[in-house]
């Protein structure tokens, strides 16, 4: 017997045809994406071998005359579209440029293309469409569509699009083929289950046509599609995957799910430079790169965010979660600003949640990395943030109905200060208590900029409530804990085993403005430098609130006069001292 070995996959002399099919089969599902020369030669040899075998020459496999004289001139290429040419199997896939697609092709031509094979394969049966490598022109000016699409995947189960890789098949929508009322999305998705969209890039092309001014043209640079794939609420959605695609220029939104779907899995993509150079009018989309409305069972894994920011005014968001998403996952993306953009101040770019009234719940949000974005968590309920790398990176909190989010082992580092006593995870809603808020094991380096430019955790606008508030470092901050003016307020929260080391300026490890009450603080240690630093200060000018605390077994270096407190004219009869400041060990 011979066993040929493809790929790392075996297979002993096949019997017949079936056999062989099988095992092609095992091979294209292993490659999926640009075979190598060298794989290519081999499989075709092995393709020789089996006929010879079986005494076929030129039928059964490959179409058109023996095998052998086929080699040639297919071994100097390594594209996935050479090898499909010449090898149709049944039932495998339909292939659109098939239809007449194809990267000289007009984009009205690659558009109808593309969905006369959907349709095709939709009709057939077959449940795969290949786009070969290559860049394609699409648009239409005449899109039939309900809502400007140029393609619709409605009332499919188990159907893909797939290209050869997310930057080797591009669809590049073009300025000229577009307009405000049609052909703004790419793909749309509807009452369809068990989708895939992959390995393909959806590029807009940058237009000027919307709104064009004389005295700044720069500044209304915009690309003409607003969204990647949208998956509209039409009938039920089930079980949809976007995978290993790259969406670039869109102006508007990568990902839309507009609809209850269950299963949702959106991984391993690109979202590069979605952004607005002009106002945000009303009703119009703010740039964000996977937005989820409705959706239970998501994974959002392994994206890259790079640039979904606004430039003029309205926030942006890499992954927003708007109403009623539940037990969902996002890990292992990597969301990045320019800080050019200044998104702290100008829009968010990071992670949302909420903001319409239906809450958010069972989120987790693991192993992320984040620079020079602000996340915003509103409308949210039992949230785990953790082991995530944020670095000059804030987090607010809103919404009253927010309670029950933890922070845990996460990495904040700051490069530079803060404006506006803004805190790096803080509470941000006048008026509104939220419970049980918890930062737990965080390492913290604020980045000796001092006070008050490296707030770390506390009450900025409403009340943080039942916190627990243990095993965090803070390196060289400003406060670790904090409460803003007569706006912010911490109480009957418990603080402990918490560490606190000074750089060059003033530290504290409780820095309170407006009030802290009914609080415990217990068995935190600190390293402060003697003059201005404290284990807690109570800055007189706000006369805050600071009534029923205990201050129990709290260790570091004695500096003269300095004692626990930094309070000068504040009654400190609200702070119970059941073990006075001692040398630490």
């Amino acid at each position: 017997m011979v066993a040929f070995v493809f790929k790392g996959i075996s297979q002993s002399t096949p019997a017949d045809s079936t056999e062989m099919y099988a095992y092609i089969d095992s091979v294209l599902a292993e490659a999926r994406g640009p075979i190598k020369r060298t794989d290519f030669f081999n499989l075709l040899t092995t393709f020789n071998s089996y006929m010879a075998l079986q005494g076929v020459n030129g039928t059964g496999l490959i179409s058109g005359g023996d095998t052998a004289s086929m080699l040639t001139p297919y071994i100097s290429r390594n594209d996935t579209a050479s090898m499909l040419n010449s090898y149709r199997r049944k039932n495998d896939f339909v292939i659109a440029t098939d239809y007449g697609m194809n990267p000289s092709a007009d984009p009205e031509t690659n558009h109808t293309a593309l969905q006369n094979a959907i349709n095709a394969a939709t009709s057939s049966g077959i449940r795969v469409v290949f786009i070969p490598a290559g860049e394609y022109h699409v648009g239409s000016l005449n899109s039939a569509s309900v809502d400007g699409e140029l393609w619709t995947i409605q009332n499919q189960n188990g159907l893909t699009i797939r290209g050869a890789g997310k930057n080797l098949t591009r669809l590049i929508g073009d300025r000229d083929f577009t307009s405000s009322a049609t052909a703004t999305y790419f793909f749309a998705i509807r009452g369809s289950s068990n989708v895939v969209i992959e390995d393909m890039a959806l590029i807009s092309e940058f237009s000027r046509s919307f709104a064009m001014t004389a005295a700044s043209p720069e500044n209304s640079l915009d690309s003409n599609f607003h969204h990647g794939v949208w998956v509209v609420q039409t009938g039920d959605n089930d079980s949809i995957t976007v995978r290993n695609c790259t969406f670039k220029n869109l102006y508007g939104i990568g990902i839309y799910v507009n609809s209850a779907v269950n299963r949702l899995r959106i991984e391993n993509n690109d979202f590069v430079d979605l952004h607005r150079h002009v106002p945000v009018g009303a009703g119009e989309p703010q740039p964000t790169g996977v937005l989820i409305n409705k959706a239970d069972n998501f994974l959002v894994f392994g994206n890259r965010f790079e640039n979904v920011v606004s430039h003029n005014n309205g926030l942006s968001h890499s992954i927003y979660l708007a109403d009623g998403a539940d037990g969902g996952i996002i890990s292992n993306n990597h969301i990045v600003i320019d800080e050019n953009f200044d998104p702290i101040n100008n829009g968010s770019g990071g992670i949302k949640t909420g903001g319409g009234g239906v809450l958010n719940n069972n989120l987790t949000v693991i192993s992320n990395y984040s620079k020079n974005v602000r996340h915003v968590l509103d409308d949210v309920t039992n949230v785990i943030w953790q082991a995530n790398q944020e670095i000059d990176a804030l987090t607010w909190i809103y919404g009253p109905n927010t309670k029950n989010i933890t922070f845990k082992g996460n990495l904040y580092q700051l490069t530079s200060a803060l404006t506006a006593y803004y805190g790096m995870v803080q509470s941000f809603e006048t008026g509104v208590i939220f419970k049980n808020i918890n930062f737990i094991e965080n390492f913290v380096d604020g980045g000796n900029v001092g006070f008050p430019g490296s707030l770390v955790f506390g009450a900025y606008l409403g009340t943080l409530r039942n916190s627990i508030i243990t095993g965090n470092i803070f390196k060289q901050v400003g406060a670790g804990i904090f409460t803003y003016r007569t706006t912010g307020t911490i109480d009957s929260s418990y603080i402990k085993n918490n560490n606190i080391t000074s750089g060059s300026g003033s530290s504290y490890l409780i820095y309170t403005e407006g009030d802290f009450t009914n609080n415990v603080v217990i068995d935190n240690s600190f390293d402060l430098n003697e003059g201005a630093s404290a284990l807690i200060r109570a800055n007189p000018d706000y006369s805050p609130s600071n009534s029923s605390n205990q201050i129990i077994n709290n260790k570091g270096p004695i500096f003269g006069s300095l004692d626990i407190f930094d309070i000068t004219s504040t009654d400190t009869s609200g702070f119970t001292k059941k073990a006075y400041l001692t040398e630490a060990d």
